[in-house]
């Protein structure tokens, strides 16, 4: 199974293809940025015993040993790498993972000219191929997921 929760889910165990992990990593370093500064203005504005506090640093924990989890953890044998995240953090993961690999697509159309053959032409192919890998993960956690809060 691409995606399996765990308990409620609380958790979510998610194999991504290498083909993905391009898009991954540069996802999980922009959330750690916009983590890390939402993280500083929680802790500017608030007491130091106010649970925002530890919500704040709880996510930027979690993409931090996301981050790790993609250093020490090699691809299987089918050339998946499988990360465990809470569920809250990994939901923005994978929208913005697929959200990322479709602009990718649409930049790499914008590039490929008109009855191209070569290095653009491979290029756009690819660029689908990944984009395509991202919305199966997405349409996989949402079946775990339930699907956004309302």
């Amino acid at each position: 199974m691409k995606v399996i929760g765990y308990g409620a889910p609380t958790s979510v165990r998610i194999r991504f293809q290498v083909r993905e992990l391009d898009v991954l990593v540069d996802v999980l370093r922009e959330l750690r940025a916009r983590a890390t500064r939402d993280a500083t203005d929680t802790y500017a504005r608030t007491n130091a015993d106010d649970p925002e506090i530890d919500e704040s640093h709880d996510e930027l924990r979690t993409i931090e040993g996301m981050l790790m989890q993609l250093e020490e953890n090699r691809p299987d044998d089918a050339g998946r790498v499988v990360l465990v995240a809470k569920t809250t953090v990994m939901h923005d993961v994978v929208r913005a993972g697929a959200r990322e690999a479709l602009q990718r697509l649409q930049d790499a159309h914008d590039r490929y000219p008109s009855y191209s053959a070569g290095p653009t032409r491979d290029a756009l192919l690819d660029t689908a191929e990944t984009a395509k890998a991202w919305l199966v993960t997405l349409t996989s956690f949402d079946r775990v997921d339930g699907g956004p809060d309302e």
